[in-house]
Order: C-alpha cells, then structure tokens, then sequence
C-alpha cells in the first residue's frame, strides 16, 4: 500500500515508532540506541502549542534560533530540535519533519520529538481525555522537491504503539491518503478511554467532512471525541480533503532585490489583526531574518495612501491567509538558513 515502513522501537517503555520511507525515517532508524527515558525539551516544548505563537516571546525566539543555527559547523541538537517545535507550531510539519530528519544520529532528541509528532504532546502517557494532535506524516522526499496544487495527495503512514491513555493501552496509526486523512485508534489493553482528536491539515488541501466511526460528525474543524474499551477496541476516524487553491509565489528568492532592500516588506492585515502579537509578530520575525524593515498596514479599501513600492503581503484575505502564513514562514526560515 505504501513504501517500505522503517519500525524501531523507543527503548523507554517498549513505545514503537513507524515512519515511512522518508528522510525522516531513515533518519530515525538509524539513531543511536538508548536504554532509558529522557526529558530534554522543557519549557520549549511549548513552542509546539499553536497558542504559543500569539505571544511576543515565541516571535522573538524563533529567528534567534535560526540565527544559532546559521553558525559554522554542525547545529547543535537542541537547536534543531527547537526549530522543530517551532514549525510544528506554525503547522509546518513537514518542515518540522526536515528539522527531524536533520538531527542524525542524535538519539536522545529524536526519542523527545517523537510524541510530539505523533501526538501534539511531549509524552507518551496521557491523561484520560486528552487532546490528540498529530502531524502529518513525513513525505518521502525533501520539502523542496515537493510539488503543491497536484489536486492529489501523497499516500503515507506512520504508527506510534504502547502510548498511555488513562488506563488504557493504545495505538495510532495515522495515514494520508489520496482523497483524504485517516486517524485509527487501537485499545490493547487496560481500561475504557477517551480522547479528543483532531486532523492536521495539508498545506494545498483542506478537509471538509469528519466521519468518525463512518458517522458523519457534524462540525468538520473542531475536536472530535472518541472512546475505547475492550468492547469498542478500534476507533476510525475519517476526513475528507478537497484542493485548496494556491494562488501565491512558492519560490524562495536567493537573493532580495532591489525594491524590497531599499523599501523592505508591507504586512497588509485586517484592521482586527494589525496590534495582534501574532502579526506584529511575523513582521519583526521578517524583518530579522531578512535584514530589510516590515512594516504592517491595515487593509482598507478605500484608502488613498500611496503605495509602499516594495513588496506587499496580503494577510487580510480569508480563507487564505492562515495557509499563506504558512508558506511565508516555511520561504522566511530556508531564506535565512540557506544564503
């Protein structure tokens, strides 16, 4: 069904991580071995959680990173690991996934990420109830080569086993396929549980039904609850995906122009947005590692405002902004790591 799977376990707890034929998987099976837990991420775990980003403080420590990554030599593995917790929180999995991939050997760090890629959290073992929140699995090949606007997704899996859920046992499985997602879990042993679930979402498509269970939910975008037990040991849920149109420019520029260094960047938000910590956020964010000045504009129709003449965003029209943020994070961070 898919490309051969890459399956080792994690030492702490008999927890068994599967990725498929990716960078990312090679990567994980070839890490060095460990034979006891670790707790490495602390307090930067939460760079992970998407409410993270609607403070100052994640903004300004996000182009630090990428400015200690840019140093002479290896990157440091705290380091890397950070910026993988940052593109998970910016849902830039697969650029969280080339972060992964980009640790090597560096097991600890591997073992720490794992269940916040497979799960939305850093542990394994999970309080009855919790919220499931996992990436996309990795694509086979680097985020470079990928081609978006295909009308047509990449069929891959990964499966994370022995997690802790309650009083339960429980694995996932999560898997793309050509039309849509798939999240299964499987109780193997222990008490009833349960869980709330959400989809991740891929850049070019979005989904537009949930069927949990094959029940149609009735709210495609929220948590979807679901229970286990030994007499309800498989729960699926499904989530129909349709195209989502791509209308801006992808390409990351090896250099800037002209213009945008004597003008640098204009952030166009809606006017709700402009003092929000998240766009005040993204443009010293820009402006960091771009070294050109961003400013941010309300959008406004009727404005007679002469034109900034260097390079405008557009961040004030829905649906698309949340997806064009994405793409501006993912062209800001490889900017900035690569010339």
């Amino acid at each position: 069904m898919i490309a051969a799977v890459l399956a080792l376990a994690l030492s702490a707890g008999g927890v068994e991580l599967q990725l498929p034929e990716s960078p990312a998987g090679r990567a994980w099976a070839q890490r060095e071995e460990i034979r006891e837990g670790v707790a490495l991420l602390g307090e930067r775990a939460k760079l992970a959680e998407a409410a993270s980003w609607d403070a100052a403080e994640a903004w300004r420590e996000w182009p630090a990173l990428i400015a200690k990554a840019r140093v002479d030599g290896p990157v440091p593995p705290e380091v890397r690991a950070a910026l993988a917790l940052a593109a998970l929180g910016q849902e830039r999995d697969e650029d969280a996934w080339e972060h992964f991939a980009q640790l090597g050997a560096s097991g600890p760090w591997m073992q720490a990420l794992a269940p916040v890629f497979a799960l939305g959290g850093a542990s394994t073992s999970l309080p009855d109830g919790a919220l499931l929140a996992p990436a996309l699995p990795p694509l086979p090949r680097p985020v470079r080569e990928r081609q978006l606007g295909l009308m047509r997704m990449e069929r891959r899996e990964m499966k994370l086993s022995s997690v802790v859920l309650g009083t339960a046992r429980v694995e996932l499985r999560v898997a793309v396929e050509y039309d849509g997602l798939q999240i299964d879990l499987v109780h193997v042993g222990g008490g009833e549980a349960r869980a709330r679930v959400v989809f991740p979402e891929p850049l070019d498509f979005e989904v537009t039904t949930v069927y949990v269970d094959w029940e149609r939910a009735p709210q495609p975008g929220v948590p979807h609850e679901v229970v286990l037990s030994a007499e309800k040991p498989k729960v699926e849920l499904y989530g129909r995906c349709r195209p989502a149109k791509v209308r801006w420019p992808l390409a990351v520029p090896l250099a800037l122009d002209a213009r945008v260094r004597e003008r640098g960047f204009e952030l166009v938000a809606a006017a709700s947005e402009v003092s929000s910590a998240r766009t005040q956020g993204l443009a010293t964010a820009l402006a960091a590692l771009t070294g050109v000045p961003a400013r941010v504009r309300a959008f406004d129709k009727s404005s007679v405002e002469r034109p900034h003449l260097g390079v405008s965003i557009d961040l004030a029209t829905e649906p698309a902004r949340e997806r064009k943020e994405r793409t501006l994070l993912s062209a800001m961070e490889r900017f900035a790591l690569e010339r």
